[in-house]
């Protein structure tokens, strides 16, 4: 079984905690802020419950664009260095890489994504009043890629509606 780093950032853009989990529902790479549980929107998966109600604090970005891998957090001077990071994350099924705007335009704080058995898992970070959510999507690296570089280039992500929401072990 493989088992997966995780963490969580604090809005200071230092590690808030971070812990091992072997399996994929409900992980979170990037920043959170504070953790927010609600009470609705359980599920089941595999026998274990799960919900979809759970929020994070707001992050602040004091930088145009900001990519963080499992390095750490820097500037995202240009396209080129975040496509890098793109790169090393599929060679490396341990990496992950999210990039985050100052700019929030249509919701979209931040764009994360990892490998997952099959394919890409991209996150959003999607701002809803004083909290943020997480929806998720499965693609290509290709389409990972040009998700990316459009968020990079004008912080808006296309087909917000056909992410899901990430589902969370309780």
């Amino acid at each position: 079984m493989r088992e997966f780093n995780c963490f969580v950032i604090d809005d200071k853009g230092d590690i808030a905690y971070n812990w091992k989990r072997t399996d994929i529902a409900g992980i979170f790479w990037g920043n959170a802020g504070d953790v927010r549980e609600g009470g609705s929107g359980m599920a089941q998966s595999n026998g274990r419950k799960t919900t979809t109600d759970i929020t994070f604090g707001k992050v602040a970005c004091t930088e145009p664009r900001k990519v963080g891998t499992q390095d750490g957090e820097r500037t995202a001077a240009s396209w080129e260095m975040v496509e890098d990071c793109l790169w090393d994350m599929f060679e490396d099924k341990d990496q992950f890489v999210v990039l985050t705007v100052a700019d929030a335009r249509c919701g979209v704080r931040y764009v994360q994504a990892a490998q997952i058995e099959g394919g890409i898992i991209v996150q959003l970070g999607l701002e809803e009043g004083d909290h943020t959510r997480l929806v998720e999507r499965q693609y290509s690296e290709a389409e990972c890629l040009r998700i990316f570089q459009e968020f990079y280039q004008s912080s808006k992500v296309r087909h917000i509606e056909k992410y899901t929401p990430v589902e969370f072990f309780v």
